[in-house]
């Protein structure tokens, strides 16, 4: 049994995962912002998936992540120390999204009206982190 390969899968598979539940975020946040009226239900499943899925699977994310690390070792090429800004980004931007539509269900305004440019934010840092850990230009 190869482990790198399984923390490797593992690793793809919580990235993919996340990545999902963060476009949900983003555009439930989106439609949510435009109008507070009507998007109650809508929120909090959001809210639900993000605590039982997405928040996890960002955790096992990083832990596949670092165990890979510490395993194997490919620090610090400059490719995986950009990967890694991009994912520390990306789990802020987790946190904010959080932040926003718990404040959007409980009928406040949020007070990041750019978060509703996230689903475009996530494709590109998604698109570099491919780029990265694929093509390793650096």
């Amino acid at each position: 049994m190869n482990l790198h390969a399984w923390l490797n899968a593992l690793h793809i598979i919580a990235g993919m995962l996340w990545v999902f539940g963060l476009l949900l975020m983003a555009f439930a946040y989106t439609v949510a912002a435009r109008n507070l009226q009507g998007h109650g239900a809508l929120l909090e499943g959001v809210r639900r998936w993000s605590r039982q899925v997405t928040t996890p699977s960002m955790i096992v994310l990083w832990v596949a992540g670092v165990v890979m690390l510490v395993m194997y070792g490919q620090f610090p090429h400059a490719w995986l120390v950009l990967k890694i800004v991009v994912v520390v980004a990306l789990s802020a931007l987790h946190g904010l999204l959080t932040g926003a539509l718990r404040r959007l269900n409980s009928g406040e305004r949020s007070r990041f009206t750019w978060l509703s440019q996230t689903p475009a934010l996530l494709i590109v840092a998604v698109i570099v982190i491919i780029v990265l850990a694929i093509v390793r230009p650096f």
